[in-house]
């Protein structure tokens, strides 16, 4: 399926959407304003970094 926005798009493509309830409505919304993300590995390295430095 095409969508409107970048990021749906890529989303879709990468299989990183199995269902959603309003993917039309994101998916607008995601066109028209700028939705920060971040990686889920970038936060979790941020996190074991933080445990490290403050166990020391």
């Amino acid at each position: 399926m095409n969508y409107k926005s970048n990021l749906i798009q890529q989303f879709s493509e990468r299989g990183y959407i199995h269902q959603a309830t309003d993917i039309d409505a994101l998916d607008a919304l995601a066109a028209d304003h700028t939705i920060p993300l971040i990686s889920a590995s970038i936060a979790l390295l941020t996190a074991f970094m933080l445990v490290r430095l403050c166990k020391s």
